[in-house]
């Protein structure tokens, strides 16, 4: 598959609309218990609110995206954004919670790769992976590990690597 990069891709803003008003909802029905239960009425507004406003502010122009370029990916949520190297990844994997079903895409970084050793570690025995992305960005999330991995073989090759015999022999 040809691909013309770089490729920005964005979520599906109705996503984050239907999360706003689900929060929203979980406000509005902190504020009604209010008079009844304030502490944890308190705590559903709070929450409510503040989950209202992070969905609101993923639908603004490049609060999250997935960039795919011939260099690596970059990955925004909230505004804060992350680049990894193509090289710097040894395969991408799907996550799938086991209560509701929802899919990630995730990945094991390469051994060269020495940044948030700690956190890595963390992840690998929690979630079976050292880092995951935020979003699937509209698309599948098999299909999503797929074009990723299809980028990052064509274009993860370090440059202080040697050629594979396999490949020094063709």
């Amino acid at each position: 598959m040809q691909i013309q990069l770089p490729l920005t891709l964005r979520p599906n803003p109705m996503k984050w609309i239907f999360v706003m008003v689900l929060m929203a909802a979980m406000a509005a029905g902190g504020l009604w218990l209010w008079h009844e239960e304030p502490l944890p009425a308190s705590v559903a507004v709070v929450f409510g609110l503040l989950g209202a406003l992070a969905a609101a502010v993923q639908v603004l122009p490049n609060a999250s995206y997935l960039r795919l370029t011939p260099e690596g990916f970059t990955f925004c949520s909230l505004f804060r954004s992350h680049t990894v190297a193509w090289s710097d990844v040894t395969e991408f994997y799907v996550l799938e919670h086991r209560g509701n079903g929802h899919k990630l895409v995730g990945w094991h970084y390469a051994p060269h790769y020495a940044h948030q050793l700690t956190l890595r570690i963390v992840n690998d025995n929690l979630i079976g992976v050292e880092a995951a992305l935020p979003d699937t960005y509209g698309m599948d999330a098999y299909a999503l590990a797929d074009l990723m991995a299809e980028l990052q073989q064509a274009y993860g090759k370090r440059p202080d690597e040697e050629p594979s015999s396999a490949s020094a022999a063709e």
